[in-house]
């Protein structure tokens, strides 16, 4: 990968195919693990009209009915508890703000591999525009932190012992994507910050 740069209000660099597959892969990946969450089945919300103002509210409350604890450590990361002492508070926030939370993730998943996408499979440069850059840098770090609980990484500690594993580990390779993903991140941040 080329280093992400500013070119007026867009974001751009250049990304090889086996790139943008490895992207668009864990961006699948990570839509599927979203659309396991029970109660989550993506569909066009209720727009509300003069005769059904409260359509769309009530779609939110009944998608909320259905908020839990993911069991998956990864969905736990991504979606994490509030209230870790206070079950009835932690309930009452799933039930506000998951079904919010992953149709924002869906969303930005949706952006990323549109973006993706334009590319050709890596033979066009990666063009971001201003209003998917949250999408990126969102959607990069869910992607981390779904990895990091894949392979272990709870702090800096657990972080640097990945650094001394051989090859053969079968968390090298996840690990190696991890770190690709930070650099890309930071390359990110950079470009937009300059």
């Amino acid at each position: 990968m080329k280093p992400f740069k500013r070119k007026g209000e867009q974001i751009i660099a250049k990304l090889s195919e086996h790139e943008v597959t490895l992207i668009s892969s864990l961006c699948q990946q990570l839509l599927g693990l979203i659309a396991q969450v029970p109660g989550y089945e993506r569909g066009p919300a209720p727009a509300p009209g003069a005769d059904d103002s409260f359509a769309l509210w009530e779609a939110e409350i009944e998608a909320g009915e259905h908020a839990f604890l993911p069991d998956d450590a990864a969905l736990q990361r991504l979606f994490p508890d509030a209230y870790g002492n206070d079950d009835a508070a932690a309930k009452e926030f799933r039930r506000s703000t998951m079904p919010w939370l992953r149709e924002e993730k869906h969303d930005q998943l949706g952006a990323v591999l549109a973006d993706l996408t334009a590319t050709e499979a890596g033979r066009h440069p990666l063009t971001i525009a201003a209003d998917h850059v949250d999408a990126w840098l969102k959607t990069l770090t869910n992607l981390r932190l779904a990895i990091a609980v894949r392979i272990g990484i709870t702090d800096a500690a657990s972080e640097r012992a990945l650094r001394r594993i051989g090859e053969d580990d079968p968390r090298a390779y996840p690990y190696a994507v991890y770190t690709w993903l930070n650099l890309t991140q930071e390359s990110l941040i950079e470009a937009v910050t300059a």
